[in-house]
């Protein structure tokens, strides 16, 4: 990455500025310029920021100077029955190197529901969380398969295009109600997370 540098007078300087390794390069994450008796702050540094969702699709811009971004990605938990509990979302998590290149980028999300509990045999499976994205570091894919139903036996969901990968790791299956005629807990909400730093 070439450096900003001014005249002096009699020989180019360097302009001063803070730069992170975010995996991939040396990233300028403050900028300064001479106001002709001191250096001025023109570009601060990356204040970290954590956006979480819990329903629905879309979804996130890549915010100008992150550095690097911490994905996590839990299906959604499957219902439960009177005496079963439904199986638990699986969990991806992926830290990804940002590029200045990448600034401005969306990402897309899905996050799946909660599965509905019963108190016969006919409560659902949490549904599917995904993101999908496309940056200077590569195309990735991460998914967080949801947790089955009671009715099926309450398996826990896979997940997958994580650097760690956790089956069930959403802990968020629907509980057990214990009582005839009482339907089990719905199953916890899937969630996408995007920590940017």
């Amino acid at each position: 990455m070439s450096r900003a540098k001014r005249w002096t007078g009699s020989a180019w300087q360097l302009l001063p500025g803070v730069k992170q390794w975010n995996g991939a390069a040396n990233v300028l994450r403050q900028m300064k310029r001479w106001t002709g008796s001191a250096w001025e702050v023109v570009a601060g540094s990356f204040s970290p920021v954590t956006h979480t969702y819990t329903s629905g699709s879309g979804s996130e811009t890549v915010p100008p100077g992150a550095a690097s971004v911490t994905i996590t990605v839990d299906g959604g938990g499957g219902g439960a029955s009177v005496g079963t509990a439904g199986g638990a979302g699986g969990r991806a998590i992926r830290t990804i190197a940002i590029a200045p290149s990448d600034w401005g980028a969306s990402l897309s999300y899905v996050v799946g529901a909660g599965g509905a509990g019963s108190s016969s045999s006919s409560s659902t499976s949490g549904g599917l969380s995904t993101v999908d994205m496309t940056l200077a570091a590569g195309t990735f894919h991460m998914a967080g398969n949801g947790g089955l139903a009671a009715s099926l036996g309450g398996g826990n969901g896979a997940a997958s295009g994580g650097t760690t990968n956790t089956t069930g790791g959403a802990a968020n299956g629907g509980q057990p109600s214990g009582t005839p005629g009482i339907p089990g807990d719905n199953g916890g909400h899937g969630t996408v997370q995007f920590a940017w730093t």
